[in-house]
């Protein structure tokens, strides 16, 4: 009797790194976020991967491949196409308006987080790399190579590339 091979969720994706745009299939190791937060794994499978540059003028032009492996440590947002598979995420219920900011781009959204977290802590305080922000407009801080949708209904974040963060009621304008 031959063996099958399992078959594996795939979650439709665009995933932007700090010099790479990549869209396509991600194919994680049982749930998408376990894979994404795992210490010990560095890549994740990425099926019929369109691949663009980020920033205008890099002299990159956009390429496909069938599949290539990508390092999760240089995503700075990953934005799951699928509402159904956000959906099953199992979000915190606790939500709080904030912004945040990375190298490329700046974040305002909703940050899920638990209910004894305080937002000053909220980064470090939550295990896992990726933090997930619901009704999340983004700001690139850069030229870009393409087009950049403004709102997602989900984002998740990877918070070691957060720079900076702050409730949004606390902007000011400067003098």
């Amino acid at each position: 009797m031959a063996l099958q091979a399992t078959l594996r969720r795939r979650y439709l994706a665009r995933i932007y790194t700090s010099e790479l745009i990549l869209e396509g299939q991600l194919e994680p190791i049982g749930p998408l976020l376990d894979d994404l937060n795992d210490p010990v794994k560095s890549g994740l499978l990425l099926h019929d991967a369109q691949i663009a540059p980020l920033v205008a003028g890099s002299g990159l032009r956009p390429f496909a491949l069938q599949e290539a492996t990508v390092d999760k440590s240089d995503f700075q947002l990953v934005y799951l196409s699928n509402a159904d598979d956000y959906a099953a995420l199992n979000l915190m219920k606790r939500a709080e308006l904030m912004i945040v900011y990375t190298s490329r781009f700046v974040v305002r959204g909703r940050f899920h987080m638990g209910g004894e977290t305080r937002l000053r802590d909220f980064v470090d305080g939550l295990s896992g790399t990726f933090l997930a922000a619901s009704e999340a407009t983004i700001y690139p801080l850069f030229q870009s190579a393409i087009a950049i949708p403004k709102s997602y209904p989900l984002l998740l974040i990877n918070k070691r590339q957060i720079r900076l963060y702050h409730p949004a009621t606390a902007v000011q304008p400067a003098e």
